[in-house]
């Protein structure tokens, strides 16, 4: 079996972040860094080359979909997959846009994240 991704979570909720980072983490899945702002996930996606960052789309300073545009335009090998409440087609389409991979609802489970990992 391959290791798991490394992952930045962003998202402006702390409480959301640090569910995510214990979900994650249990599932034997390392979380390598956290930000609470898209300014901020710019800046330490590229400091830290997280294999995979999921982006929440509405934050203060920087939405998660102009981070995704920035982040991609800084390194386009970033893999980003946004976070969102509600699946938005308009949204979902400007995120991939953007340079998004794909998307997940903040409900989904990380247990089917960790099976679309390991195909």
């Amino acid at each position: 079996m391959s290791r798991p991704p490394s992952v930045m979570l962003v998202d402006d909720h702390t409480m959301l972040r640090q569910g995510l980072r214990r979900s994650l983490e249990t599932e034997g899945i390392p979380v390598i860094a956290e930000a609470s702002n898209g300014d901020d996930a710019v800046r330490i996606a590229l400091e830290n080359k997280p294999d995979v960052v999921l982006m929440d789309v509405s934050m203060p300073q920087l939405d998660g979909i102009e981070a995704t545009r920035r982040l991609m335009a800084a390194d386009a090998r970033q893999r980003v997959v946004i976070l969102t409440m509600h699946i938005d087609r308009d949204v979902i389409e400007r995120a991939m846009k953007a340079g998004a991979v794909g998307y997940m609802t903040k409900d989904s489970a990380t247990t089917s994240c960790r099976r679309g990992w390991q195909s």
